[in-house]
């Protein structure tokens, strides 16, 4: 003891440096507190001062001071300060003025009622915590204790979460994650246990609401933050959870998102992030996902997509997860690179995979649905396409056109992208470098029916086709077909495999096959040819085989066909020019104009009808044009109608020229030669030389291309005149043609005295001879005879009145 002072006011003043107080034993009887604290209040009354510096209980070391009605008592855990401490029944009941709690640096104040016998307390006031003023109701019950508390608007975060002895992770999150221009606590409820070792919080028992104004959250180092005007942040059951109000990220809205920090109780914190916004799916958004190493091979330009993100982060291990929902407007996706016209469509992500659910694919190039999974840790997807149309090239004329199909589609997406149709082997290539794209198509035979714009139908071939800008495209390969109507070196080479080169746009096709001999142009709508040859009758069978299985069209439009040095043949009939020119209309009509030196011919097709006009042509043209030979020389005017395959008419005129130099002539040459009786004819008229010809006309009748009928043939010539008609059947290759043959000029004595024949008639006055002679057998084996004259070839002879009879007799 210090000293023990007796003032003139009757006022004692105590001082103890030291004070020991025995724990008592179990078994010993407590002092009865009701008593002892009636002693107290009135030995204090008797104290102006006291002051026990030192005080040893329960291994613990106390300060007690007494001064102006103020009690106080401090230890290393906590500062008390009290007054007006009175005793009502079985409680104690003070004026707090300060509980300073020394762990938590926080200042209490406020009323006490201690029921001292159930050992339950009420402490209820104000607390202060750097400039967070708190009112606080603290319940007691024995070695529980129950807090409510709120506060004023403060601006410091970092010092209370501190309070909390939360994980170093959380706490730093929390502290440098959350920035607000102020704090309100609303309210923070929970419970502790008093214990030996000092006043525990029980943190699964914590409950908390606080507002934060014009809040920041920054989620990652590397992105820009979250800003909200109003943050709500509830505690409980273990779990900090964010209310976001009216969130934006860079001029993203956020709203309707939720943040949440989850099993904080239990030592294992787990950032959880619901983000919902509408939005393109664009770097503001990639960021936010590369920031957590996410990796999604999705882009988009234009529209926007619907998202509800979701996002788990182990806060210890730094572990993630991640899902998704994402629907999708009308916009340009790009997956792995890849960029598609979406319509719409929705993307669900669960476990490293991406599902696509009716997305719709739709411009001008396609009409189609897609589903199927994207694997993300693979990189890989495989997708189900259904194709409701898809047209490479322009709307009427481009390069493939597909319908109603579904189709396999596997992507790869490492170091570059890879796709590949296994239904057509198929595949295409874009360079992770500058985007541009190659596809391959090694058997067109997979694809065929879709390939579109091809002057020929083909059974298969390979093609190869790239581009830069998915706008414009270049191509190459080989097309294989099995019908020929190309071919050259007259006839003996048929080109069945075409290599093809070329370009094309959603505007144009330009199609380069043999080598540059024929070049397609649709924009122009013209075809160039150079010395390529094409067999029309063939060409005419594809496009109406064609025709039945499309919309009856040849070509979608208007289309100039302009040839050099290129013969066009009908079968066994060729167009022999120098140059010509080919107009096809859509419903399959066309005209035609070709030259060779100054000769001219044109065909004209309209609907079922062709006509052939050539005026006065030579030789050279004409004789590929009739497949004939037998006229040389001359000038020669044809005229040829009606409906191919069915029934066509004919008119040849000759001008000049030879008849000469084929079998059937032989044959009658022949004939001649060996009959007494014709040999005036032979000289100066039929001879090996040939017949030379003043002038005549060939009127035909072509019926269903294999029978052919010479209604009647007329020519003239020095030495004689010939008048004919017949058949030949094509098919078959026979001949049946009956001819009339008039000398020119008087005959000798010799001929006038033989008997009369059937084969000869001689005019009245003796001066001129008809003989008639009959052709048979085949083309290859021309037989020839002598025959009856038949009344009708005696029609261009003015012999209408003489009928077959042997010559009068004089009585």
């Amino acid at each position: 003891m210090d000293g023990l002072y007796l003032k003139l006011d009757k006022k004692l003043i105590f001082k103890v440096d030291k004070l020991t107080i025995p724990h008592i034993k179990r078994g010993n009887t407590v002092p009865d507190f009701d008593k002892n604290l009636d002693r107290i209040n009135k030995i204090l009354k008797f104290f102006e001062y006291i002051s026990l510096k030192k005080i040893e209980f329960k291994n613990d070391i106390y300060t007690f001071l007494y001064t102006d009605h103020i009690l106080y008592l401090t230890n290393n855990e906590f500062e008390v300060a009290a007054h007006n401490i009175s005793r009502v029944g079985k409680e104690l009941q003070a004026i707090i003025d300060l509980i300073y709690i020394k762990k938590y640096d926080v200042r209490l104040s406020g009323k006490l009622v201690y029921n001292y016998k159930n050992d339950i307390a009420l402490i209820h006031g104000d607390a202060q915590y750097r400039d967070i003023k708190i009112e606080y109701v603290v319940n007691k019950n024995k070695n529980n204790f129950y807090y409510v508390t709120k506060s004023n608007r403060f601006t410091q975060l970092k010092p209370l979460v501190e309070q909390f002895d939360l994980p170093p992770k959380i706490n730093e999150w929390i502290v440098e994650n959350i920035k607000a221009d102020g704090y309100t606590l609303n309210s923070l409820k929970g419970m502790g246990k008093i214990e030996e070792s000092g006043v525990n919080l029980m943190p699964k028992t914590i409950m908390a609401k606080a507002t934060l104004d014009n809040a920041i959250i920054k989620f990652q180092k590397d992105i820009p933050p979250v800003l909200s005007k109003e943050l709500n942040i509830r505690f409980e059951d273990g779990d900090l959870l964010f209310d976001i109000d009216s969130p934006s990220f860079e001029n993203i809205s956020l709203a309707g998102s939720r943040v949440s920090i989850v099993k904080l109780a239990e030592l294992k914190p787990t950032l959880k992030l619901n983000l919902l916004f509408e939005s393109r799916f664009d770097s503001r958004v990639e960021s936010i996902l590369k920031s957590y190493n996410i990796e999604l091979p999705i882009k988009q330009r234009g529209g926007k997509i619907k998202t509800d993100l979701k996002i788990d982060v182990d806060l210890l291990k730094k572990s993630l997860s991640f899902g998704g929902d994402f629907n999708i407007s009308k916009s340009t996706i790009s997956i792995g690179g890849v960029e598609f016209p979406v319509d719409g469509g929705d993307l669900h992500i669960e476990d490293g995979v991406v599902y696509l659910k009716n997305i719709a694919l739709k411009n001008h190039t396609i009409d189609a649905v897609a589903n199927g999974k994207i694997y993300l840790k693979d990189s890989k997807a495989a997708i189900k396409l259904k194709i409701n149309r898809l047209h490479l090239g322009g709307k009427k004329d481009g390069l493939l056109s597909i319908k109603d199909r579904v189709v396999p589609i596997d992507i790869v997406y490492k170091k570059g992208v890879k796709i590949t149709l296994p239904t057509y082997l198929a595949s295409m290539n874009i360079s992770d470098v500058d985007k541009s794209a190659t596809i391959k198509l090694r058997d067109l035979k997979r694809i065929k029916k879709s390939i579109k714009s091809l002057p020929i139908s083909i059974v298969g071939g390979s093609l190869s086709l790239e581009t830069k800008d998915y706008d414009k495209y270049n191509f190459s390969g080989i097309l294989k077909r099995d019908d020929c109507f190309f071919y050259e070196n007259n006839d003996s080479v048929c080109l069945t495999q075409i290599p093809i080169g070329g370009s094309f746009s959603k505007e144009y096709l330009i199609l380069k096959a043999l080598n540059g001999r024929f070049v397609l142009d649709t924009k122009k709508s013209i075809v160039n040819l150079n010395r390529l040859n094409i067999d029309l009758k063939k060409y005419f069978e594809v496009e109406d085989k064609n025709r039945t299985k499309t919309d009856g069209q040849v070509v979608a439009k208007k289309m100039k066909v302009i040839a050099k040095k290129s013969l066009l043949r009908y079968g066994t009939h060729r167009l022999l020019t120098d140059k010509y020119q080919l107009g096809i209309l859509p419903n399959g009509n066309f005209h035609f104009r070709g030259t060779l030196d100054r000769d001219l011919i044109t065909v004209t097709k309209n609907s079922k009808q062709l006509e052939i006009v050539a005026n006065r042509i030579e030789d050279k043209m004409l004789h590929p044009l009739i497949n004939f030979a037998g006229l040389q020389g001359g000038r020669y005017t044809v005229k040829i109608s009606g409906v191919v395959g069915k029934k066509m008419r004919g008119v040849i005129r000759l001008d000049g020229g030879l008849m000469s130099d084929f079998k059937a002539y032989n044959n009658v040459l022949a004939l001649i030669n060996t009959v007494p009786a014709l040999a005036t004819l032979s000289s100066p008229g039929f001879n090996s030389k040939g017949f030379k010809i003043e002038q005549g006309i060939v009127k035909f009748t072509m019926i269903k291309g294999t029978k052919l009928i010479f209604d009647s043939v007329f020519i003239e010539g020095k030495s004689a005149t010939i008048s004919g008609d017949g058949v030949i059947d094509l098919d078959t290759k026979k001949i049946d043609v009956d001819l009339a043959i008039q000398t020119a000029k008087p005959i000798d004595k010799f001929i006038s005295s033989i008997p009369v024949v059937g084969y000869i008639i001689a005019g009245d006055d003796e001066s001129i001879m008809t003989v008639g002679l009959h052709i048979g057998g085949t083309l290859d084996r021309p037989e020839t005879k002598t025959s009856t004259i038949k009344d009708v070839l005696m029609l261009p002879f003015n012999l209408i009145k003489r009928t077959i009879v042997g010559k009068k007799k004089n009585p």
